[in-house]
């Protein structure tokens, strides 16, 4: 299956709430003219300006290695991130100055606005496949304004229609007035999208129907009210309808859970079939630009820790390098908690190793015979020696002098963080690796950009949409069963996890959610919509001291506070400051 080759055109017709930023990426495919709003409603423009929003999806990516991240119970902060220490701690005062949230709401409103655009030129303008673009433009507005809603709940700017001037009126409206438009897109995109694609990246109808039923269980979260207004009679229609859309991707489609977890990470097994959508990215410099975020992204290096160094000791690691292909290249923005690497039992489930970083081997350079950063831990096709162990549990002395005489330094979790879960100063320096977004494609250790492949919706998030369904219909048993379906590929053993009605709690879904979806930018987003983010992130991460119920919010970004006109009309969310 050929990949998608995106067009860097991220057009934003319009400078929404009087951003600053408009974007700066032109077509360069197109040199025949100047492309502006007349082009862009014909066949041509409109289906450009589909492939387009493809590109755009770069840019949301490496928004949410914060927005999807923080705070949260089983990520916080390592050193180098101020953005991640701010919003991980809960530091609510500094929060509406953030970039992350500010860059987070222009790249989400510049993708409404262009897809208001091209929908709006639909009504009028008609050709052979402009149902497939219509069920994309459809599809990109759905998921855009659900991150909006989510984030910003009734302080975000509901954009009703594209605008090609500035805009400073901002439009602010209930919870349910982006809900219906949500769901009327997502509906539209379920009947017009096509059910396979011969490009791997191009959006279809399972991946809306995926998508759907992510977009009903954050519905579900809000009050009867806002329920009612967005179409629904209860709850228990919304669970309902959202079991049968998971039942029917997991059944009905050529989707299927890859036997080996960590496989569904490989940067050489893209486009598995586990794969629902990925947001796509390319190596060939004639689809990218300059730019980090949008000719490759970032998320390689943010959670890996400086693994030349022993957290017990402070000392360099003999045979190992800060910066490398094989480990990644460490960059220190987030930390999983202690909580969260104690969630997985080695022993018994395999998704240990798919996620966490626990054994580094002294690395080798098979062509040169020699030590080196660019190398790899194999030599003459064997493993070779281990140089660091980080175990998932405490280690004391006595065994950590008996690794030293074996010539492994060995940091365990009592050396990382506190008692109480909270990283030791330098520890925050020399953590575990996360490791489902390393990329060993790359070419130099230090390189800043990453080519593979961001998956944003898989089968294995579906079983647990439908397990949430089942146990909020009060089935703990069917939900029981999509989990222990789920946990087939990662059992070591016949009786490794065990799972029975009696266990299911909201709690122990949102645990499975961790060990399944770690790191995978979902966080928050379930955090808030089950209204469980402070509870868990106070109980579960030491750090998260000033996480309030708030924080289900986000604030409005002052900058764009600061250029509305109608400011008695349009104002920061509950708690947070505004000037």
């Amino acid at each position: 299956m050929k990949k998608i080759k995106y067009i860097s055109l991220n057009i934003c017709l319009a400078i929404l709430i009087g951003s600053t930023n408009s974007c700066s990426k032109m077509l360069e495919e197109e040199p025949k003219g100047m492309i502006n709003e007349t082009f862009l409603a014909t066949e041509s423009g409109l289906k450009n300006l589909a492939i387009s929003q493809y590109f755009q999806c770069r840019n949301i990516v490496e928004d949410l290695r914060f927005t999807g991240v923080y705070p949260s119970d089983i990520t916080t902060y390592s050193v180098n991130s101020v953005d991640a220490i701010e919003i991980g701690s809960g530091n609510t005062s500094n929060m509406p100055t953030l970039g992350a949230f500010s860059t987070f709401w222009r790249h989400l409103y510049a993708g409404v606005n262009n897809m208001n655009f091209g929908l709006e030129s639909l009504e009028t303008v008609n050709f052979n496949g402009s149902e497939t673009v219509r069920g994309e433009l459809s599809f990109f507005r759905a998921w855009f304004n659900l991150m909006i809603v989510e984030s910003w709940g009734t302080g975000a700017h509901f954009a009703q229609k594209s605008t090609s001037s500035i805009l400073t009126d901002g439009n602010q409206q209930p919870i349910e007035v982006f809900y219906k438009r949500i769901l009327s897109d997502i509906n539209t995109a379920i009947a017009d999208l096509p059910l396979t694609s011969a490009e791997r990246g191009r959006l279809t109808k399972p991946a809306a129907e995926a998508m759907k039923t992510r977009i009903l269980l954050a519905l579900a979260g809000y009050n009867q009210t806002v329920i009612t207004a967005s179409g629904y009679d209860s709850k228990e229609k919304l669970y309902t309808e959202a079991k049968q859309l998971a039942d029917n991707v997991i059944n009905n489609y050529q989707y299927s859970l890859l036997p080996n977890f960590e496989d569904i990470f490989d940067v050489k097994n893209e486009g598995n079939a586990e794969t629902i959508w990925a947001v796509q990215f390319s190596a060939e410099d004639k689809f990218n630009t300059s730019d980090l975020s949008t000719g490759g992204h970032g998320l390689h290096r943010y959670w890996v820790g400086n693994y030349n160094r022993s957290a017990r000791t402070g000392q360099i690691v003999p045979r190992m390098y800060g910066h490398s292909i094989y480990y990644g290249r460490e960059y220190r923005h987030a930390m999983m908690t202690r909580y969260f690497l104690k969630l997985f039992n080695a022993s018994e489930d395999k998704r240990t190793e798919g996620t966490i970083q626990t054994v580094w081997r002294a690395l080798w350079n098979e062509s040169t015979q020699s030590e080196s950063d660019y190398g790899v831990p194999l030599k003459d096709g064997k493993p070779t020696d281990t140089v660091l162990f980080k175990p998932l549990y405490d280690v004391d002395e006595a065994t950590a002098q008996a690794y030293t005489k074996r010539g492994i330094a060995i940091d365990g979790l009592n050396h990382i963080y506190d008692a109480n879960g909270t990283p030791k100063p330098a520890a925050r320096s020399w953590h575990h690796t996360m490791t489902k977004h390393l990329d060993p494609s790359r070419k130099v250790p230090k390189e800043e950009a990453s080519h593979k492949d961001v998956i944003i919706l898989r089968l294995g998030e579906i079983y647990l949409n439908a397990a949430e369904c089942a146990y909020n219909l009060n089935d703990k048993a069917g939900a029981a069963n999509y989990i222990d379906k789920l946990r087939e590929r990662s059992r070591k053993t016949s009786t490794s996890l065990p799972v029975s009605a009696s266990n299911i709690t909201l709690d122990f879904l949102l645990d499975e959610r961790a060990r399944e979806l770690g790191g995978e930018m979902l966080r928050w987003f379930d955090l808030k919509r089950t209204h469980k983010l402070a509870e868990r992130s106070k109980a579960f991460n030491p750090d998260a001291v000033g996480v309030q119920d708030i924080h289900e919010l986000r604030p409005v970004p002052q900058s764009e506070l600061d250029k509305v006109t109608n400011r008695d009309q349009f104002v920061q969310n509950p708690g947070y400051p505004s000037k």
